[in-house]
Formats: structure tokens, C-alpha cells, sequence
């Protein structure tokens, strides 16, 4: 993959942009079973709030074990707040690429109109995963790990837009 300060040039490529993933920001590797705790632990936050959630309350949620829970995040550096965060942000990221990517290489395509339309498609479409990252967005400013992460984020997205409006701009739009 390559560095956020290679697309910042006048020769920005546009496919190397979309699937910039600076380390913090790495894909993280997940079974089935943990993506299905992920995803019930979002659900579950969205129902009665991050703050209430027990691995206790996500096990019984997900009607598997206490055991299953620590077992499928036991050893990882990660807390389970902290996997949860990354897993939005990775899934939140390939939505977007994969819509993006279909739009840009359109003749239709509509230059921010789209990537707002996108952005908001995916709210729509996953609107657990969207009230999760305003949880993170929150916390980022009152924990030092999680700004550290939402400024690399928010790093990615000014480049995102910067590659769109410059492809705007390249087909007159």
C-alpha cells in the first residue's frame, strides 16, 4: 500500500488512494464468530448504550457463553471497544471504496454528491455501525488513544476528498 504523502502530488492515483490504509488503520483479521460478537455487540450498544454493555449482557445477546466471548477475544492487544472501533472503521472503508470504486469509474459520476450519498448509504445501511463511530468520535476527545486513531481517520478522509475533488475537477464537474 502506499503512504498518504505519495497522493498528495500532482500525479494523486486515484485506485492507490481509495485503498490507503495508514497502520493504524490496518485491516484487522476476524473470524466468523468474532465478526458475529462484533456485530451483536454494536447492536446491543446501539440498544442501551456503549457504557451498558457486559461481555455478561453480549453473551446472552448473542446466546453463547461467557467463555465463548473471553475465548474469541482473549490474547488479543486489543480491548474489545478497541476491536469493535477498528471493525467499523474497516467495514465502514470497504463499503465506501467499493461504491466509490463503481461511481468513479462511471460515466455518471458525480464528483462529492456521490461520496456524500455514499457516506450516508452507509448510515442508512448499517446505522449501528454509524452510532458506534459517533460514540468513538466522542470519546476522541477525552481519550488520547482514540484521538491518536480519529486523527489518522480523519487524515484518510481529507485525502479521500482532496482525490475526489481533484477527479471532479479533471471531468469538468
Amino acid at each position: 500500500l502506499c503512504r498518504a504523502n505519495e497522493l498528495s502530488g500532482e500525479n494523486m492515483d486515484l485506485q492507490k488512494f481509495l485503498h490507503l490504509r495508514p497502520d493504524a488503520l490496518k485491516q484487522i483479521q476476524l473470524s466468523s464468530k468474532q465478526i458475529y460478537l462484533l456485530e451483536t455487540y454494536l447492536l446491543l450498544a446501539s440498544e442501551i448504550g456503549v457504557e451498558q454493555v457486559t461481555l455478561k449482557k453480549l453473551a446472552s445477546k448473542a446466546n453463547v457463553s461467557l467463555g465463548s466471548v473471553h475465548y474469541q477475544f482473549s490474547g488479543k492487544n486489543l480491548e474489545l471497544i478497541d476491536m469493535a472501533m477498528r471493525y467499523v472503521d474497516q467495514e465502514s472503508v470497504r463499503f465506501i471504496n467499493y461504491h466509490l470504486d463503481k461511481k468513479v469509474s462511471s460515466e455518471k459520476f458525480l464528483g462529492m454528491n456521490d461520496y456524500i450519498n455514499t457516506l450516508f448509504d452507509w448510515a442508512k445501511q448499517f446505522p449501528h455501525h454509524s452510532q458506534f463511530y459517533l460514540f468513538f468520535y466522542y470519546h476522541s476527545s477525552v481519550n488520547q488513544k482514540y484521538a491518536e486513531l480519529n486523527k489518522k481517520y480523519i487524515h484518510l478522509m481529507r485525502i479521500r476528498i482532496s482525490a475526489l475533488l481533484k477527479v471532479s475537477q479533471e471531468r469538468g464537474i
